[in-house]
């Protein structure tokens, strides 16, 4: 007799690409495990492409959700507008939390993740529906007690925790996803492996001559661009999100694409090193290939601030132009890679179907 595979549902965070890529390794061990059906994908809408998930064999639904605002030349948060816009949208995320009801509602799965949307913590809140649920993402180590937050942060700091307790609201279990291995706080609260997908493990790495940007914030888009002309001797592949609006001529020493995964993977697999904003998973990717990175963090963004520290490796953070030089001059490249953290990663299978 076939046993009935376990219904599962997971909510998305939309904002960045971390949550969506951390669904879809999640989604890649579940389906292979073959004792799980993901019948639906629920993901806080955002102007991030999700061609990633579209690509799996599950239901894709969008809901209106909190996100950042940022400052009209986006390179920085703008606390101010942020609320404020999130104040405008409560009646839409009352109707969000609603439309997570029907759709929990008419799939009754046995399961559900959550990936750091608040949307879900507050369904939790409000409907109090019996049905197992794990949250998952890096942020919640924030809640752990031996995590380190930046100094002078402390309004920050209690805002952000505030917020990711109410994305975990009434969660039976909660994996935090570390770089590191750091104790779990009892059965509740468990400590992962960040959880890469497939393209990037099977990935093979080498290094040839040239380096990758994958820069977002028009800010530093531009300090980049300066820097080459000063440094038009180096090969740069830079990656634009497809909602950046400007079209950038290519050359033969400096060449433009498209955000798409697999192309980039494959780029960043190859690169003598990385520019990228403080997003987690983009730098535990690198890590795994052995990558030197730039963190180019987004002012004020607290999150991406708490990331630099996270990953430790005393990873070179850019403040003005001349640290790229200094970068530069500072790297070694050789084929030299951390089995301790490649290890970390490669239990992520074992950890996540042990704790189910």
């Amino acid at each position: 007799m076939v046993s009935k595979k376990a219904k599962v549902i997971f909510f998305v965070q939309g904002e960045g690409n971390g949550h969506l890529s951390e669904a879809v390794a999640l989604y890649e061990i579940l389906t292979k495990n073959k004792g799980y059906n993901v019948c639906a994908i629920v993901i806080g809408e955002s102007n991030k492409s999700i061609e990633k998930l579209e690509k799996l064999d599950c239901n894709i639904y969008k809901i209106t959700s909190f996100k950042k605002q940022y400052t009209s030349f986006k390179n920085e948060v703008s606390v101010s507008k942020s609320i404020y816009k999130n104040i405008l949208a409560l009646k839409s995320y009352w109707k969000s939390i609603k439309l997570a009801h029907r759709i929990i509602s008419d799939y009754n799965p046995d399961l559900i993740f959550n990936f750091y949307e608040p949307i879900f913590g507050l369904y939790k809140f409000f409907y109090r529906r019996k049905i197992k649920t794990i949250s998952v993402g890096h942020q919640y180590l924030y809640l752990h007690p031996e995590y380190k937050f930046p100094d002078k942060k402390s309004t920050e700091r209690i805002a952000t925790k505030l917020y990711t307790r109410i994305t975990a609201f009434n969660s039976d279990y909660i994996w935090a996803l570390s770089s590191y291995r750091m104790p779990n706080i009892g059965h509740h609260f468990q400590v992962f492996p960040p959880l890469l997908r497939e393209v990037v493990i099977s990935s093979k790495c080498s290094n040839e001559d040239y380096f990758l940007a994958y820069l977002s914030q028009e800010a530093y888009l531009s300090n980049l661009l300066n820097w080459h002309k000063k440094n038009n001797h180096e090969v740069l592949h830079i990656f634009l999100d497809k909602t950046q609006q400007k079209i950038f001529d290519s050359s033969d020493k400096i060449i433009f694409h498209q955000f798409e995964e697999k192309h980039f993977i494959d780029k960043l697999s190859k690169c003598k090193a990385l520019f990228c904003t403080a997003g987690f998973d983009t730098i535990c990717e690198s890590m795994y290939f052995n990558k030197p990175i730039l963190i180019f963090p987004i002012k004020k963004h607290f999150g991406q601030n708490c990331n630099i520290i996270s990953v430790g490796y005393n990873t070179p953070v850019f403040n003005k132009e001349n640290d790229i030089n200094k970068f530069i001059d500072s790297l070694s490249f050789n084929n030299f890679k951390s089995h301790v953290f490649t290890n970390w990663v490669n239990s992520r299978e074992q950890y996540v179907l042990s704790n189910l």
